[in-house]
């Protein structure tokens, strides 16, 4: 996570999370929608983004925070014989799980 005068963000990557031959997988910045499943809970920018968008102020990384805790789970990779590969958004149960609420 980072933080900026607007709020928090969560830094990922890149938007893409998979390059298929017949399609991309991509993580929406604003609602963080993987596939129709909105579950937005704060802005995603990309670690090329580094000032905001709205305000012009530089992100600052949360560090009274310890390491673990800045980190936020964005997608879930599935693999499952009968239906094969998906991402999908972590669930409140999944996000209960690994301790992170």
């Amino acid at each position: 996570m980072l933080q900026n005068p607007c709020g928090d963000v969560v830094q990922i990557e890149v938007y893409d999370l998979r390059q298929e031959s017949s399609a991309k997988i991509s993580i929406c910045p604003e609602s963080w929608q993987i596939g129709g499943h909105k579950v937005a809970t704060s802005k995603l920018v990309t670690k090329a983004d580094k000032k905001c968008v709205d305000c012009g102020q530089e992100y600052k990384e949360l560090l009274d925070l310890p390491l673990y805790a800045r980190y936020v789970p964005v997608a879930i990779f599935v693999s499952c014989d009968e239906h094969g590969s998906l991402f999908r958004q972590p669930s409140q149960s999944d996000l209960a799980l690994i301790d992170v609420l």
